[in-house]
């Protein structure tokens, strides 16, 4: 598996590389200041909901990650479905 790592991150980006890692198949953030081990799908479903989002993210892993998916396809500019697909494509 590629490291996602880096002991001297340059910018933003590989500072949240180094809060994410891969497990089953799925990106996972090591603490999202509450719970440690969080799914990056269950993030952002928890984001969309706090932010008041009019589509609802689904239930599963699967319908979560097509709905943001749907998003940012959308061109809507979401920053929650910015940093999931990014940081998903990384992972």
């Amino acid at each position: 598996m590629k490291r996602l790592t880096s002991n001297d991150p340059q910018d933003n980006f590989l500072t949240a590389m180094n809060y994410v890692f891969a497990k089953d198949g799925w990106a996972h953030i090591r603490h999202d200041g509450e719970h440690e081990d969080v799914p990056l799908t269950d993030w952002a479903k928890a984001q969309c909901i706090k932010r008041g989002c009019d589509k609802f993210p689904g239930e599963t892993a699967e319908e979560i990650d097509e709905t943001v998916g749907d998003c940012l396809m959308d061109g809507e500019g979401c920053p929650v479905a910015l940093a999931y697909k990014e940081i998903r494509e990384e992972t």
